[in-house]
C-alpha cells in the first residue's frame, strides 16, 4: 500500500515538477542568450583598430597626467560596463586596451595594480547610431574618500576597414 502511495505521489508531484522546472530552464535559456548575442554582435563590432588604440592612448594619457599632477602613487583599471552597469564585451576589451596604454604611461610615477589602489578607473561604454559610435565615460575615483579625481568623455567612431 504504501508503494501505491509513493509511485502515486511521484506521478502526481515529482513528474509535473520536473516538466515544469524544465520548461523554466528552457526558458531561461531563450531569454538570456539576448544579452550574450547582444554581447557577441557588439564584439564583432568592435575592432581593435589603430585609430582606436590612438584614442584611448590620448585619453590613457590625459588621464595620467591627472594622476600624477595629484601624486597618485597606485591605480586600480575596472572592466568597463555599459549603461546598466552590467559587463560587456566592448567595455572589457576597452577597458583592457585602456590599462594597456596607462600601463605604458606609469613611468610618469604610479604604478597598475589590481587591489588595494589609491585610485580606481571605471568606465561606461554606450554605444548609439546603430553602433557606428561609442560613447565612452571614464571617471578616476579615490579609493580613500570617494569623490572622482578627474573624469573624461568621448567618442569611438567605427573604423572604415570594419563591415557590419
Amino acid at each position: 500500500m504504501d508503494e501505491m502511495k509513493h509511485r502515486s505521489f511521484f506521478k502526481t508531484i515529482i513528474i509535473p515538477c520536473s516538466i515544469l522546472l524544465q520548461g523554466f530552464s528552457f526558458l531561461a535559456f531563450v531569454l538570456l542568450p539576448s544579452d550574450i548575442v547582444l554581447a557577441e554582435k557588439t564584439q564583432r563590432y568592435f575592432p581593435s583598430a589603430k585609430e582606436h588604440s590612438q584614442k584611448i592612448k590620448q585619453i590613457a594619457g590625459i588621464i595620467a597626467v591627472e594622476i600624477n599632477r595629484r601624486g597618485i602613487k597606485t591605480v586600480e583599471v575596472k572592466e568597463f560596463t555599459d549603461i546598466r552597469g552590467r559587463p560587456s564585451a566592448v567595455g572589457k576589451d576597452i577597458a583592457k586596451e585602456f590599462e594597456r596604454q596607462m600601463a605604458a604611461a606609469e613611468g610618469r610615477g604610479f604604478a597598475i595594480i589590481k587591489n588595494d589602489a589609491k585610485a580606481v578607473v571605471t568606465g561606461t561604454v554606450t554605444p548609439f547610431k546603430e553602433r557606428e559610435k561609442w560613447q565612452i565615460k571614464i571617471k578616476v575615483v579615490s579609493a580613500e574618500t570617494g569623490a572622482v579625481i578627474t573624469a573624461y568623455t568621448g567618442i569611438l567612431k567605427k573604423t572604415k576597414g570594419i563591415k557590419k
